[in-house]
């Protein structure tokens, strides 16, 4: 559940600040405009669908107060002048 809460923290954060920038040369290769949601320079999202996926059937817990449905994607960082996926790792409890 925590990680569902940061999670829902950082993709907020992530369109609540203005998409500065959002033209090609600062997007990496193969993602549109539509997809790509810059959170500064060198750090960005890329959104890639929406959850459930339209058809499958799928119905959110009713106990989860959201206002729209959750989305996929994942973080693109700049290093070097080319675009890498970041994963982000947990920490080691313990």
């Amino acid at each position: 559940m925590k990680r569902l809460a940061v999670l829902a923290v950082i993709l907020s954060l992530a369109f609540i600040i203005p998409a500065l920038g959002n033209d090609a040369r600062s997007r990496p290769d193969g993602v549109s405009a539509e997809e790509w949601v810059a959170i500064s320079d060198n750090l960005g999202l890329v959104v890639v669908s929406q959850y459930p996926p339209k058809g499958t059937g799928v119905i959110a817990d009713r106990t989860l107060l959201l206002v729209t449905p959750p989305i996929n994607g994942y973080f693109m960082v700049r290093r070097g002048g080319k675009w890498q996926r970041l994963v982000v790792l947990e920490p080691v409890r313990g």
